[in-house]
């Protein structure tokens, strides 16, 4: 029973820091960064992906663990229920590596402003934001899920 208590607060609180994650990167930090020349546009932006990837890989790799566990060792009926969070954070990871990533990649590259301009860069990562919002969704749903499955 301690152990299914603890797996409980680790989905909670990594489930939790995932979604807050997201809206920090889509309600925060975006529209901040939108203000700065795009010298300092750029610069912020790189930072921040490298940033995001130490922090919602180990994330992401944490609530799936534990919610992975929960679904076996939970004895309610309705621990099936578990099994989306997984679910949602392999969606993410298909998303991401899909639909987000390549366009990521070619505005972080050295040679962008050069190749392409600033206004390609704004419209590019406008536009990977605007997909970002499917993952902060998934996200909502991971925390939720667990929100409720642990009561």
């Amino acid at each position: 029973m301690f152990a299914l208590a603890v797996l409980k607060i680790i989905a909670v609180l990594s489930s939790g820091f995932y979604f807050h994650g997201f809206i920090y990167m889509s309600e925060i930090e975006h529209p901040a960064r939108r203000n700065l020349p795009i010298t300092a546009f750029l610069m912020q932006w790189r930072q921040s992906f490298d940033i995001a990837k130490m922090f919602f890989v180990p994330v992401e790799v944490v609530v799936m663990i534990s919610t992975l566990l929960l679904y076996f060792m939970d004895p309610i009926e309705q621990a099936s229920l578990w099994l989306i969070c997984p679910t949602c954070i392999l969606a993410v990871m298909v998303w991401s590596i899909t639909n987000i990533i390549p366009d990521l990649q070619r505005t972080i590259s050295d040679d962008v402003l050069e190749n392409k301009g600033p206004q390609w860069i704004i419209t590019t990562v406008d536009s990977i934001m605007k997909r970002h919002y499917l993952r902060t969704a998934l996200s909502l749903v991971v925390h939720l899920t667990v929100l409720l499955l642990s009561c």
